[in-house]
């Protein structure tokens, strides 16, 4: 199963990031498991709702005719700076009912940014099915149920199993969002479960309480890995640019942790931008982010960024310089991944957790 795929490739990755990772599967031929004819609906939704959508792009999975491939959002041709990629208007958008004031407040007095009212108003949509004034997107988060969750929404079993070998690399409430939120929101029936999926969707892939049609199928990238940037007028519309020439065949994505154009400097933006890591990632979104990845502790005053050069070799920049102490405590880290971690995931059985 998916999750199940999904589980085993975020634990040796996160693994892999201090010590020698494991070969992925090699590519197959493209399948039914390709199939992108949600997002095609989504697409004519938007645009007869007088948006745009640059038709140079394509989405497919970065390993045609592999299921635990990511899907993504392609270029077909080649694709000039500066170019507007998407538009969306707010009608399209998923946010408070009660208004772009209330999404900001919201925000402002938000914690853990569960976005309460936000959710359950998705939840509703999409028990709503082709009912809802957002059914094409209702459909198509409806279908990602077999897409990675985050790792509070796993079984026990596999929450246990990612604490014990990945310990300390993930972080302390890495695995208790989906309580939280239940305490928070109030949240005491979930008939049909639709509460906690539309939970998990606003909170995995939303933009501070809000869920943009499009936007949110443009992949993550750090750093230069990355080509786009977008733009968010609440109220009106949210945009998505290139922010340089896109060769044809390249993934077009941008950076979660950079602020979006023309926003203001906060306090947030900047701890995203210094302190949320790869960890992170795993915790909010459910997928472990391609190099480069940076490791924060804050325990310890350990920061770094860890990638690979052109001949194959990794490089460490540090955030700050580490103590004996320090390099002591990954020394440990790096002996326990190897010598446990490692065996616990090729254990005999291990394909048995949920």
């Amino acid at each position: 199963p998916r999750t199940r795929t999904m589980f085993f490739r975020a634990a040796r990755l996160l693994t892999a990031a201090l010590c020698a990772s494991r070969p992925l599967p090699a590519a197959g031929a493209p399948d039914a498991c390709d199939d992108t004819t949600l997002q095609h609906r989504l697409v004519a939704w938007v645009v007869s709702r007088g948006g745009s959508f640059d038709p140079r792009q394509e989405f497919r999975r970065r390993v045609p005719g592999d299921p635990a491939s990511p899907f993504g959002v392609f270029a077909a041709s080649a694709i000039e700076p500066g170019a507007l990629l998407a538009r969306v208007p707010w009608a399209c958008v998923v946010a408070d009912p009660a208004g772009p004031g209330a999404f900001v407040k919201e925000y402002a007095q938000g914690y853990r940014d569960f976005h309460c009212e936000a959710g359950q108003y998705l939840a509703a949509e999409m028990r709503a099915g082709a009912g809802s004034v957002y059914a094409p997107y209702a459909a198509y988060l409806v279908a990602q149920e077999a897409e990675q969750k985050i790792p509070s929404a796993w079984s026990s079993a596999g929450r246990e199993l990612l604490a014990e070998a990945v310990g300390p690399l993930v972080p302390p409430d890495g695995t208790g969002l989906v309580d939280l939120w239940r305490k928070q929101c109030r949240i005491e029936e979930d008939a049909g479960g639709y509460e906690e999926r539309a939970m998990l969707e606003m909170y995995g892939r939303g933009d501070d309480g809000a869920l943009i049609p499009l936007l949110d199928l443009y992949n993550h990238a750090r750093n230069g890995g990355n080509n786009g940037r977008f733009k968010t007028e609440i109220g009106v519309k949210g945009e998505f640019y290139a922010t340089r020439a896109i060769q044809v065949g390249e993934e077009i994505s941008y950076d979660y942790t950079q602020p979006e154009e023309g926003a203001p400097a906060t306090y947030r933006s900047y701890n995203l931008q210094t302190y949320y890591g790869t960890p992170e990632f795993l915790r909010d979104h459910g997928f472990v982010e391609d190099l480069p990845h940076r490791w924060v502790f804050d325990n310890r005053n350990i920061w770094f960024d860890n990638d690979v050069a052109a001949d194959g070799t990794h490089t460490i920049a540090w955030g700050m310089e580490p103590s004996a102490g320090d390099v002591g405590f990954l020394r440990e880290e790096l002996a326990r991944l190897r010598d446990v971690a490692l065996p616990r995931l090729d254990a005999p059985g291990k394909d048995e957790v949920p």
